[in-house]
């Protein structure tokens, strides 16, 4: 029930316009720790559907409320800081650059 309200919140602010700004993921868990503190405009520890669209999983190009849904592990409503800093499926999973391989010879094959 609970979940349904939050969802049914998230959408209302969508709808106003709540997650105009789109922002990519991929932030280090020192950055998520950041990005919850910002975001939690009560400072009560937990972020309610309007404090998490202030943040980059809020605003994500992707759809909001699956962020929110895969974000609030223990469904209850609420992210708490612990669910917001760990990653989400996907996330912090990107390999790190690779470096090019480098350019074949030029010239014949050897042997030729």
């Amino acid at each position: 029930m609970r979940t349904t309200i939050a969802a049914c919140a998230l959408l209302a602010a969508l709808a106003a316009g709540g997650a105009s700004h789109a922002q990519g993921s991929g932030l280090t868990a020192s950055q998520r720790a950041a990005a919850f503190d910002a975001a939690d405009a009560d400072h009560d520890g937990v972020l309610t559907p309007d404090e998490f669209l202030n943040t980059p999983r809020g605003r994500a190009p992707n759809n909001p409320i699956v962020n929110w849904l895969a974000t609030d592990k223990n469904q209850d409503g609420v992210v708490t800081r612990q669910e917001f800093i760990e990653p989400m499926i996907g996330e912090d999973l990107a390999a790190p650059p690779q470096t090019p391989p480098p350019p074949p010879p030029k010239g014949p094959p050897p042997g030729r």
